[in-house]
């Protein structure tokens, strides 16, 4: 279903790196170490320097990220490292109610992974249409020249 909801190559907002690679897809930067990537408490420049996200990068990411998908399982949205422990409700809670304010859930996957949970499967909210419309041109275009 991943490879439904958004291309080859494109970004798939996920913890569970295994499933972007499987799926062909790319993980947005700070991801790239799927539920271990998550430091809450590091400061935002360590959290840069180290490449990992921290609570303000981890909520910017998902408030800005340009992926058309996202898929978490069990454990997405709710370890916090470096000691592998589960995060406040509190602050999970707040992690997904950004990812919903994105995204809407189009399905589950059960018994997904080595720990059998369920893999939440969303799709990012079409956005307000464009309101200045297409970009006029004067000039018949070339499907094979370069757009400048």
């Amino acid at each position: 279903m991943v490879r439904t909801l958004c291309a080859e190559g494109e970004l798939l907002l996920t913890q569970d790196a295994y499933l972007a690679v499987e799926a062909g897809r790319c993980l947005p930067p700070g991801l790239e170490m799927g539920p271990f990537s998550y430091f809450p408490e590091l400061s935002t420049e360590r959290a840069r320097a180290l490449h990992v996200m921290n609570g303000e990068r981890f909520e910017e990411l998902l408030r800005t990220t340009p992926a058309p998908a996202a898929a978490f399982s069990g454990y997405g949205l709710t370890i916090a490292s470096p000691g592998v422990e589960r995060l406040d409700p509190t602050a999970s809670d707040t992690l997904w109610a950004v990812v919903r304010e994105r995204y809407d859930e189009v399905g589950t996957l059960s018994r997904f992974g080595q720990a059998h949970t369920t893999l939440t499967l969303l799709a990012i909210k079409p956005g307000p249409p464009d309101a200045a419309g297409p970009a006029e041109t004067t000039e018949p275009s070339d499907p094979l020249e370069p757009v400048e």
